[in-house]
């Protein structure tokens, strides 16, 4: 879903499988140890990050869904280099945090994305749009007064021409998704809409 979100500001990013150790609360696992995949049960053995190569980031954001991870709100998101600038590389990458250490193992290049399983592509377009409506409830905070100036400041071109865009937009937000009300016009777009 955060890569349709980020999608939506012209951001480019990708989910990726890794290999996930971790390390706390007296335990230590190895998630996917022996290569990600689905299980027949419809479970996924394995994880997922976010890669976001503009960033040169990479974002864990169920991290805390592991019983080796304390919960703490330092826990319930990892945000990471990217060894190359454009993905997670090939050698590990250890995490260590105050109470807990977390690994992410790459993956062979062929297992990357190992995670569209057949649950996941079923529910793409509910993803999409789940994302999508994420994108504009977040620029409608980006937009407010206290934060407008720093996104204008941003290195996203789409991102600094949405806030433009919806100078004096009103929010409507119900069952149909996440719109916004044109001053001039009254009509309601979302952000695919807006170029």
């Amino acid at each position: 879903m955060a890569s349709y979100a980020l999608a939506q500001y012209g951001i480019d990013s990708r989910v990726e499988a890794v290999i996930l150790e971790a390390d706390g609360n007296g335990s230590h696992t190895l998630y996917g140890g022996d290569g990600p995949h689905w299980n027949p049960d419809g479970t996924f053995n394995g994880h997922t990050v976010l890669v976001v190569p503009a960033a040169g980031r990479f974002l864990d954001a169920t991290l805390q869904q592991y019983a080796e991870v304390p919960n703490t709100e330092q826990a319930a998101l990892l945000m990471g280099p990217l060894i190359d600038g454009e993905g997670r590389g090939s050698s590990p990458l250890p995490t260590h945090r105050r109470d807990h250490l977390v690994v992410y193992h790459p993956v062979p290049d062929g297992q990357r994305d190992v995670w569209r399983g057949p649950q996941v592509v079923a529910h793409e377009a509910a993803y999409r749009k789940a994302g999508a409506n994420l994108a504009a409830n977040v620029i409608d905070m980006l937009r407010r007064e206290f934060l407008r100036d720093k996104t204008l400041a941003s290195p996203y071109p789409r991102l600094r021409r949405l806030v433009q865009a919806l100078d004096g937009a009103k929010t409507v937000a119900d069952g149909h998704g996440y719109r916004f009300r044109l001053p001039r016009s009254g009509q309601e777009v979302r952000l695919a809409d807006l170029r």
